[in-house]
């Protein structure tokens, strides 16, 4: 092959993975922040929430076996920053200390910036 040749092929396989990593990964998200903050607002407010944490899982772990991430709650509240790359859906469970699980509910968080989760705090 020719020194032409090869520069030409390489230069399309360069070119062909730059194409794979910008439809792969949001290139954009480079320039503009594309992270979001998603609140979970607990119900019913008169409920009490000292020392539970919101639980976040991924929509196939129907064990909750691995949370992706623990939130505190804060005045019936909490947040998440959710990266472009993410599901949107959470299964989402409350967790308070020497208590069960709360039963899992399944919560799609699409464009909102606030979902409300009607979630009973469990008994021991």
């Amino acid at each position: 092959m020719s020194k032409l040749a090869v520069l030409a092929c390489g230069g399309l396989l360069l070119l062909g993975v730059g194409i794979f990593s910008a439809i792969r990964f949001p290139i954009g998200c480079l320039f503009v922040p594309c992270d979001r903050v998603v609140r979970f607002v607990l119900q019913p407010p008169e409920q009490v929430m000292d020392g539970c944490e919101l639980l976040l899982f991924a929509p196939a772990d129907k064990t909750l076996s691995d949370p992706l991430r623990r939130l505190a709650i804060e005045d019936h509240a909490a947040e998440v920053i959710v990266q472009p790359r993410w599901d949107e859906s959470f299964l989402v469970a409350l967790s308070c200390k020497g208590e069960r699980l709360s039963a899992p509910q399944l919560i799609e968080y699409r464009d909102k910036e606030a979902v409300d989760l009607h979630i009973e705090r469990p008994g021991p």
